[in-house]
């Protein structure tokens, strides 16, 4: 929300030269800044060479993270892999539509300690592989194409046409360049200019990054609604028939999408739900 209410402010006029907007916490004391928020204290002062706690300082919107997650079985944290086992951050389990500030703390105490005795149950009577087997990786491909560089131009792609705020006009037009940087690939290739293990690794890369690219592209143009991270400008307002998971899965070669209808929470956590108040005092502490 804070991201997009600085869009907003650049988007009608009030942000500075370069697209940003300022950020002024100078009406704090120094002693409260330093001690709720010494690392952006110092950072901000260092490369910046701005002091908070007397000036303000240019900031821009950004997008850290994506609400998304590997599927898996919650009882016995398994994917459809076999023997891979999921927990924390890259699944889909407690951050929602929103990833908020505590989530990865509490993932990381909690589910992580499951995950840990699952593999040891798992994997107790099974014997180590101690084999001195080199597997040797040829190059995948040669070409012209810089690597480092098409990175580059597809994230500059998505963050123009896939960012805090969507339309469906601008998210048709990503579709077709992503699409044309496939066929660009397949054509050109990569470069071989480093070892071979590190050329297969950036090809699979790219690959990789565009079909995220295009699955958000894909789920977002799916998703007529605006929901927690993700807000559409045609769409503003929140929409219960969106009230779903996306499911997306390799088959064949392809990527298949399906969905799931969001189960009922259980009686306990409903109650904490309808129960919980806001703090009056809430702020980010690092």
């Amino acid at each position: 929300m804070v991201a997009r209410a600085n869009f907003q402010e650049i988007h009608e006029g009030r942000g500075t030269d370069k697209w940003w907007v300022w950020l002024d916490i100078s009406h704090k004391s120094k002693k409260y800044i330093l001690e709720r928020l010494p690392k952006m204290h110092s950072m901000i002062l260092k490369y910046n060479n701005v002091d908070i706690s007397k000036d303000p300082v240019e900031i821009s919107p950004t997008t850290h993270y994506t609400m998304w997650g590997i599927w898996f079985d919650p009882k016995t944290y398994e994917t459809t892999l076999k023997n891979f086992f999921v927990a924390g951050e890259c699944t889909m389990w407690v951050h929602g539509a929103n990833r908020l500030w505590g989530n990865s703390l509490m993932e990381t105490m909690v589910f992580w300690k499951n995950v840990a005795q699952r593999i040891l149950d798992t994997f107790e009577n099974i014997a180590p592989d101690n084999s001195d087997e080199v597997v040797h990786i040829s190059p995948v491909c040669e070409g012209t194409l810089d690597a480092n560089g098409t990175l580059t131009e597809i994230r500059k792609e998505v963050w123009e046409y896939a960012w805090i705020v969507r339309t469906e006009e601008e998210l048709l037009k990503l579709t077709q360049i992503l699409s044309e940087y496939r066929i660009k690939i397949q054509k050109e290739w990569i470069k071989c200019s480093w070892d071979e293990y590190t050329n297969t690794m950036m090809h699979n890369r790219i690959h990789t990054v565009l079909d995220f690219a295009e699955l958000i592209c894909k789920w977002a143009l799916e998703r007529k609604e605006s929901r927690g991270a993700h807000y559409r400008l045609d769409y503003p307002e929140m929409d219960e028939r969106f009230a779903r998971n996306y499911l997306h899965q390799v088959c064949d070669g392809k990527i298949v999408s399906t969905w799931k209808d969001v189960p009922a929470p259980s009686s306990e956590l409903q109650y904490g739900l309808d129960t919980f108040e806001e703090p009056n005092n809430y702020g980010h502490q690092e």
